[in-house]
């Protein structure tokens, strides 16, 4: 099975005083094609840019 990568990106400014609400972020996978993907999630402080990555392997199925 081919692997597929979809991009998403997302900035949350520590300033602004909602930031903390944000506590789940949802993909809709409904267009992607039946196969094997991986969804990798990156953190980066950008006061340090510090970084922090989290992979991990999924698959989309027909219904």
């Amino acid at each position: 099975m081919r692997r597929r990568s979809v991009s998403v990106y997302c900035v949350h400014n520590r300033d602004n005083p909602t930031w903390k609400k944000t506590q789940h972020l949802a993909l809709d996978t409904t267009d992607l094609e039946v196969g094997e993907y991986v969804l990798t999630v990156t953190l980066t402080d950008r006061h340090t840019d510090i970084s922090v990555s989290k992979s991990v392997n999924f698959m989309v199925v027909e219904p």
